[in-house]
């Protein structure tokens, strides 16, 4: 009897702690922790997240805004991650775009989420829009994002300097230029470093940094995309390795319905693959990390 339940006491310890550690950690430590690295889409991530360059979906709301004016058609994608298979640790999300105007214009809109549940959440909310300038294959784009961060589960220290929640502003800038199969793309993320914080007391408020990213990609034959790309950041925590990072990743397409993807993510290797009926795509991309092995991602995407 003792024995039938141990496996299942020691789930639920190891369970407890890890989300006890979590709470721990994000009211007393940076509150941005999420938002350093806003890494979304298994097909980006699939290709090394060098995808400013490319910013050819929805996921571009994400990643480069002004690309939303490739697409015509509406798009929707979303991801769900349960993390580390603890249950109610996860990271969600949702981007839909469309462009108007015979392609003069795209729209987006994203939500992210990382947290866990009753515990402690943060919510990322992105409105983008993007425009054609002229003739020229150049486009710009903005995006106005919403920063928030809560701890319910704090509450039940009683701590007097305990804010229940924050939440800031701040905007993405960025370009895009399309001349045949050659695509490049400049993006710079939080134009104003947001700061958060969840206790008042708190001297020097977390804030997240700017990043500048710029990164070029090649088609060939509609069947082969190669991209690169270099990011950097106005600063990191001390157990980042540095500032510069550098992706480079490529797409093979069969039939216009199976790819298979593969990349360098600031010298973590990824490999992925991709599967589209219309109107519907399945993309998966394992991501290999030196502190915590393996990472799976799972998209769904479906366009009109």
């Amino acid at each position: 009897m003792f024995q039938s339940r141990e496996p299942g006491t020691r789930a639920r310890s190891v369970t407890l702690f890890i989300l006890a550690a979590v709470l721990s950690l994000a009211v007393h430590s940076p509150a941005c922790g999420n938002f350093i690295d806003q890494e979304v889409g298994a097909r980006p991530l699939a290709i090394g997240g060098a995808f400013v360059g490319v910013a050819d979906d929805a996921n571009a709301v994400v990643w480069n805004p002004a690309g939303l004016t490739q697409k015509i058609s509406l798009e929707m994608t979303g991801m769900i991650n349960r993390i580390y298979s603890v249950e109610g640790l996860r990271s969600d999300y949702f981007a839909i775009s469309k462009t108007v105007k015979a392609g003069k214009m795209g729209l987006g809109f994203a939500w992210m989420r990382t947290g866990v549940t009753d515990v402690y959440n943060e919510d990322n909310i992105l409105l983008s829009v993007a425009h054609q300038l002229g003739n020229t294959g150049l486009s710009a784009g903005i995006t106005l994002k919403r920063f928030s961060v809560a701890a319910p589960g704090y509450e039940y220290y009683n701590d007097p300097n305990f804010k229940g929640q924050d939440d800031c502003w701040s905007a993405d800038a960025s370009l895009f230029y399309r001349r045949g199969n050659t695509r490049v793309g400049l993006s710079v993320k939080n134009i104003v470093e947001p700061e958060l914080t969840l206790i008042s007391s708190t001297v020097a408020p977390d804030r997240v940094p700017r990043e500048l990213a710029v990164g070029a990609s090649y088609v060939f034959r509609n069947t082969m995309l190669l991209s690169g790309e270099m990011r950097r950041k106005s600063f990191v925590p001390s157990y980042y390795d540095s500032r510069f990072t550098f992706h480079a990743g490529a797409e093979a397409w069969f039939f216009d319905v199976f790819a298979l993807r593969t990349g360098v993510d600031a010298g973590r290797p990824t490999v992925g693959w991709g599967l589209f009926v219309d109107p519907v795509s399945v993309d998966i991309s394992l991501l290999s990390t030196r502190r915590i092995g393996n990472v799976y991602r799972l998209s769904a995407s479906l366009r009109f």
